[in-house]
């Protein structure tokens, strides 16, 4: 801003008529002519000056009012959200009579061909496996609904509708075991513990390793857990199993001194706790 003020006041001070030197300098006194010289110099370095202060003051004061717009109102792109495993668990529970076992993981578009949804349009879902009776939403498309044994559902994972759909006879589809998590952090880390305390609704604490990874002896500590909207809770008896959709819920089969598998965020949070991602009961 202040570049052009001050090609502005230039081209103003061109434009100024020129006066033959007899009619506005001394004929004589070579010092008064130097010192015109010097005032009309140091008249133009005052108004360039100005000009650049004004500039700068008007810089000021456009980046201060940005700065007192709230941030909601500028021009940024909020990441898209998504909805959480329970939210999506329990819209697949009403897909069911009956639900023996339900469990969900998040994936992109480079899984679908493994679970059979390839042509399915959008870029992160959520699959949910139900086994029970799922006949019902399946109907007449399978030749006989009755030895229907479990369903897959390919859930929308930002808009929540269900854009595709597969059933079978097995109990469960144990092409969903293979499917990669993408819900789990980067860092997350599975292995085997023993519960300690339940604090509900949303802590657990467990006694494992201090560090599970270690090839060395390996003291036992206390891990304090906090679970979350998209934090699984399953159980596993012979092949079957099934699932809770809270800590509370789940909370029967967590008794002091049981045996479960956890798989939790690697780092730890502010407040000294780690996500819980996962908790599985093998002894129910």
């Amino acid at each position: 801003m202040s570049d052009r003020i001050a090609d502005i006041v230039r081209r103003d001070l061109d434009a100024l008529p020129v006066l033959p030197q007899d009619r506005w300098l001394p004929p004589k006194s070579g010092s008064r002519r130097a010192w015109s010289a010097l005032f009309l110099g140091i008249g133009a370095l005052a108004v360039l000056t100005a000009a650049v202060v004004v500039g700068g003051a008007l810089r000021a004061s456009r980046s201060t009012a940005l700065e007192s717009v709230p941030p909601a109102s500028r021009a940024t792109t909020a990441p898209p959200l998504r909805i959480t495993r329970q939210d999506v668990l329990a819209r697949g529970q009403t897909l069911a009579a009956r639900v023996d076992r339900i469990e969900a993981k998040l994936i992109g578009r480079d899984q679908l061909d493994a679970i059979g949804f390839g042509a399915a349009q959008g870029e992160l879902f959520w699959v949910v496996a139900i086994s029970g009776d799922v006949s019902a939403f399946f109907g007449s498309l399978l030749p006989s609904p009755s030895e229907i044994r479990h369903g897959v559902y390919l859930y929308d994972a930002r808009s929540g509708l269900v854009v595709a759909g597969t059933a079978g006879t097995d109990y469960w589809p144990s092409r969903f075991d293979r499917l990669r998590d993408e819900s789990l952090a980067a860092d997350s880390r599975t292995f085997g513990a023993t519960v300690v305390e339940l604090r509900l609704p949303d802590i657990v604490v467990v006694r494992a390793p201090v560090d599970p990874g270690a090839n060395s002896t390996r003291p036992l500590g206390e891990w304090t857990l906090r679970a979350d909207a998209d934090t699984a809770y399953t159980w596993t008896a012979s092949f079957k199993g099934g699932n809770a959709f809270s800590l509370t819920e789940m909370s029967r089969f967590l008794t002091a001194g049981i045996a479960v598998e956890i798989t939790i965020a690697g780092a730890k949070d502010v407040d000294g706790t780690y996500r819980l991602e996962h908790i599985r009961n093998f002894s129910r």
